[in-house]
């Protein structure tokens, strides 16, 4: 109980905008809809041990990832079990456009090194190269893409790219929060989300020494821990999906689509994940109120 008190303050203080929604109504009930006010068109806060939806609107909007996208490639590929320690050579299809790594067709890296390129400072060319890595044709990576999307429960979402640099990719909020709860589970991925920064050497030049700083802007946060991965595009905004973990070790799958600045999909994902804390502890003191009830 003394642990669900402290939650209640601890979220209580992080919400400036949001608490405001404990006058609306469905707060504490089955209904999790709540129009905030903010810029997404899209949002889902997701228990990352129940799968329960504690907050969300538009869930079921299909959206552009965008670079979310690259979440999946990385799941795709680690599956297959590969040595990071594997050479890959870049190729000029591996260029798309978009944020890339400032290299050229024939330089080497490890395999490692263009994961966490990847999903540090989101290159495209790298997450490409990555992909490329399996030996699989584009169309059976798409297929193994889809396939995983599909056994996570993401069954509104189709990829047609390995990077998320078409606007055709699809998918909603209420998808992602699932693919984020699979995807921080891989111990690569937590910790390629984990750096701040990045430093990499291609292993056949090394003036391609290259220093990445991480798109997720809530690195460093002093009241959750948030692992996260940003995507643009002009047609889909700024989109965020991030695992959110407060200092209780509680575990929150924020996602936010189609924020339309830089810094409000963070300020947004921020404080959703206060107010997703905030309703789980509601919740828990609900139910252990109704249980202590029923014993007397």
């Amino acid at each position: 109980m003394r642990k669900i008190i402290a939650s209640l303050i601890f979220t209580l203080t992080l919400l400036p905008l949001p608490a405001a929604a404990l006058q609306m109504p469905g707060f504490g009930s089955q209904s999790s809809y709540m129009d905030l006010g903010y810029t997404a068109k899209a949002y889902v806060v997701m228990d990352a041990v129940s799968g329960q939806v504690l907050v969300q609107k538009n869930a079921e909007v299909i959206w552009p990832p965008a670079s979310l996208t690259k979440l999946v490639t990385a799941m795709v590929v680690l599956d297959t079990k590969p040595k990071l320690t594997k050479i890959v050579t870049m190729a000029k299809a591996d260029e798309v456009g978009g944020a890339r790594l400032a290299t050229k067709a024939g330089i080497k890296y490890t395999l490692k090194d263009l994961i966490y390129a990847s999903l540090v400072a989101s290159t495209n060319n790298g997450i490409n190269a990555v992909a490329r890595s399996t030996g699989w044709s584009r169309e059976k990576f798409l297929e193994k893409m889809n396939a995983k999307a599909k056994e996570l429960g993401a069954t509104q979402t189709v990829f047609v790219d390995p990077s998320g640099i078409s606007e055709k990719n699809q998918t909603t909020a209420d998808d992602y929060a699932k693919i984020v709860q699979a995807a921080y589970k891989y111990p690569v991925i937590a910790d390629a989300a984990s750096r701040e920064t990045y430093s990499l050497v291609s292993t056949n030049n090394r003036r391609y020494h290259h220093y990445l700083r991480n798109t997720n802007k809530l690195l460093g946060d002093s009241s959750f821990s948030f692992l996260g991965k940003t995507g643009y595009l002009d047609e889909s905004q700024y989109n965020f999906a991030t695992l959110a973990k407060d200092i209780f070790g509680d575990e929150l799958a924020v996602v936010v689509l189609g924020s339309q600045s830089h810094s409000t999909q963070f300020r947004e994902a921020r404080e959703l994940a206060a107010l997703g804390s905030l309703i789980k502890s509601f919740k828990t003191v609900t139910s252990a109120t109704l249980g202590a009830g029923s014993n007397n």
